[in-house]
């Protein structure tokens, strides 16, 4: 099967802005979590001095992760090309294939990014360092019959020089107002209550552990984070719904897309794309209205 490509304990914390590092080693962050659960109005023994809630602390900071956040700038056409990273507008395709289809109509260009931009623990999550980051989508989503959506990432090699003239789009498309991503923003993740439930050690109380990440969210120093991302936890809408391996192992969550999915809804709703802990050829998508 081979080694996962991406171990989260070696994610890269040296782009972490100093907004989001105030609490960057547990030692800071459990003072300042100590502190608001010895200010809670509900009556428990003093964090300080109680073995389980210090127990339930450290697991809680072990589960963060860093998640990556896109920066982005409207951009006219004539001032992307087709291989940058981009989110909506005209994407790059190679000049043996056409414009990606389900059933006949055209999926809808959500975002394209150049691999070798991206921030090295994604880079490392992908199995790629070169390459175009790509994801098609249907606008029916997942109710949709067939392929819904389209993740790949097509290799370096594969790329060849090619004008916007030369793309093709089908009648059915519209494009979605282009934006270039300039950059990433760093911000620790945690998961929602749901997943740390679930991965918790035996021994260690649920109800206490779920008033404990209540008042550390009140806090503000725990959270899920919205909108779109890379990597992080996913933010899920419902229940959770971890692809699982045949041999029982979670996907790796990789993209979580809000924001840049809204012209497809009514209301708001969230696309998680997930991919094989080893097989960088397998991904997973799933769609839930919140």
């Amino acid at each position: 099967m081979g080694r996962p490509f991406i171990l989260y304990e070696e994610a890269d914390m040296s782009d972490l802005s100093p907004s989001t590092s105030t609490y960057q080693t547990y030692e800071m962050w459990s003072q300042a979590a100590i502190k608001a659960l010895d200010e809670s109005e509900i009556v428990y023994r003093r964090a300080s001095s109680n073995p389980a809630m210090l127990a339930i602390l450290e697991y809680l900071f072990s589960k963060r992760r860093v998640a990556f956040l896109p920066i982005c700038e409207p951009a006219p056409d004539r001032f992307l090309s087709i291989y940058e990273s981009k989110i909506g507008g005209v994407p790059y395709l190679l000049p043996s294939e056409s414009w990606p289809c389900n059933n006949g109509r055209g999926l809808t260009h959500l975002w394209q990014l150049r691999v070798r931009d991206l921030p090295a623990a994604v880079r490392q999550a992908l199995g790629y360092s070169q390459g175009l980051l790509q994801v098609f989508l249907s606008e029916s989503l997942d109710e949709d019959e067939g392929k819904w959506y389209l993740v790949r990432v097509l290799d370096e090699g594969q790329i060849v020089y090619r004008d916007a003239s030369e793309i093709v789009l089908p009648p059915d498309v519209n494009l979605l107002d282009q934006q270039r991503v300039t950059s990433f923003r760093c911000a620790y993740d945690f998961p929602l209550t749901e997943d740390a439930l679930a991965a918790m050690p035996g021994g260690l109380d649920d109800g206490m552990a779920i008033y404990v990440i209540n008042m550390l969210q009140e806090a503000g120093l725990y959270s899920t984070l919205p909108g779109d991302k890379l990597l992080g936890w996913p933010r899920w809408c419902q229940n959770p719904e971890w692809r699982l391996t045949d041999e029982g192992e979670a996907y790796v969550q990789l993209m979580q897309i809000e924001d840049s999915v809204a012209p497809f809804t009514v209301g708001t709703g969230t696309l998680l794309l997930q991919r094989h802990p080893t097989d960088r050829q397998q991904w997973d998508a799933s769609w839930a209205c919140c």
